[in-house]
């Protein structure tokens, strides 16, 4: 949560979170392996409590370098919002409701990716491969989103990335071949982690009074305990098909509540008090 309020406070959301996201997945492949690899082998548990004890003290160590007037800069911020009568509205909750939506859907679909596989006749060995090359995918996807960044605003890249995931569902739903099911989760965990940044980015563009934003880690928590249990829910009930239907048909909802989002934030823009008013009533 700190780290996601001061990354907030960046121009360049877009980008400094995908970044975020790529670095992330990267360490953590890296932090698998060694603990796999390595340290459980040749230590055993004990070693592993170790090692993870040495890795949170060693993620105290960047609070150090946090800026001594970040707090206070904060604190400004805080009474500035108090003196205005200005407030975010319902915009960044309609973003956070997107965010939830679209991981609860990537979850649920993630939970099943490997009888996905199966149902596109692939051996189990080709799927766990196949999962195992979409953390390639995901830290290219979310290092392209850093790389573009801002560019093209939010809401642009937003609706792109979201009809490519509708294609790369569809593509999943279709049961062809092995080979389309490693193409489709690749590009699916693709566009899910440069979609994470975009839309980070864009709950700190709409929320202006920067406390929603703190809302996300519960959104994303919530949404890997809840997705997986509807996708279940709908395979159990309904089968594939349904659910696939489900999948693509929330995804597109996302597409609208981020607009209505953007446009709840567009009218409050409109209806923000100017300097010169705050200075009348002052």
């Amino acid at each position: 949560t700190l780290s996601l309020t001061i990354l907030s406070r960046h121009a360049n959301t877009e980008r400094v979170y995908g970044w975020k996201f790529a670095v992330e997945m990267g360490t953590g492949a890296v932090f698998v392996i060694l603990m796999t690899q390595y340290v459980i082998a040749n230590f055993g548990f004990n070693g592993f409590i170790v090692g993870m004890a040495l890795v949170y003290i060693l993620l105290l160590l960047p609070l150090v370098k946090i800026p001594e007037n970040f707090v206070r800069r904060e604190d400004q911020q805080e009474a500035a919002r108090e003196g205005s009568v200005w407030k975010s509205g319902a915009a960044p909750w309609f973003a956070i409701l997107a965010l939830f939506t679209g991981a609860g859907i990537f979850y649920s679909m993630w939970a099943f990716m490997e009888k996905i596989g199966l149902r596109h006749g692939a051996r189990p060995e080709f799927v766990e491969t196949a999962i195992a090359i979409t953390i390639v995918a995901g830290i290219a996807g979310a290092g392209l989103a850093g790389w573009i960044g801002n560019r093209w605003r939010q809401i642009g890249p937003l609706v792109v990335i979201l009809a490519g995931w509708v294609a790369a569902t569809g593509l999943l739903s279709l049961n062809i071949s092995g080979t389309a099911f490693l193409l489709g989760s690749c590009i699916l965990m693709a566009l899910f982690m440069a979609w994470s940044a975009y839309q980070w980015a864009f709950i700190c563009k709409v929320d202006t009074g920067g406390h929603v934003i703190l809302w996300i880690p519960f959104a994303i928590t919530f949404s890997g305990i809840f997705g997986p249990s509807i996708g279940g829910l709908l395979i159990e009930n309904f089968g594939y098909g349904m659910a696939f239907l489900c999948w693509v048909s929330a995804t597109a909802s996302i597409i609208g509540l981020n607009v209505l989002a953007w446009a709840l934030h567009f009218r409050n823009l409109q209806r923000a008090p100017t300097k010169e008013s705050l200075a009348e009533n002052a």
